[in-house]
């Protein structure tokens, strides 16, 4: 497996690399690859690198009580019931697209089974931190389980 990653604000790194070429000092560029008998796989890529500074960083019982893991405590017990009209309600429509075809395409047993086991433990014991960075939210769970929300309108959605 070869990895490369060329961050743009260092450019000593992409001097070096000889397949660099210069990009303004604001993107990154890099490169991923694997392969072996049974799969091949190449990516490239390019993004722009802004800044995205931590606003809230909650643990404890602020963390807890914060927007972001009450609407995922909804969501998932929402789930639980395989009730998705109350589970859109915290959910982004990707997200809740996805639930709809593998639930078409598991059924409803299979569903079930699968939510179940992937709400996971109580979130009051299983929360360790939330970080917040703006419209964004990661809500880290034991186990370094990272759950992915954001802010629409007032609400917060898992994504």
């Amino acid at each position: 497996m070869c990895r490369e990653w060329i961050p743009r604000a260092l450019p000593q790194l992409r001097a070096a690399t000889p397949s660099a070429r210069f990009r303004p000092q604001n993107r990154v560029t890099g490169a991923v690859s694997f392969n072996n008998s049974a799969l091949q796989l190449a990516a490239k890529f390019e993004a722009p690198v802004t800044a995205n500074p931590i606003t809230a960083d909650l643990k404890g019982k602020a963390g807890l009580e914060s927007a972001p893991v009450k609407a995922l405590a909804a969501y998932r017990d929402a789930l639980k019931k395989a009730d998705l009209n109350t589970a859109g309600k915290y959910a982004t429509a990707a997200r809740m697209q996805v639930i709809r075809e593998y639930r078409a395409q598991a059924g409803e047993q299979a569903f079930r089974d699968a939510v179940t086991a992937a709400a996971g433990a109580d979130l009051a014991k299983a929360v360790k931190r939330v970080i917040v960075r703006g419209a964004t939210a990661s809500v880290v769970l034991e186990g370094k389980e990272i759950e992915e929300l954001v802010q629409e309108g007032d609400a917060w959605k898992v994504d």
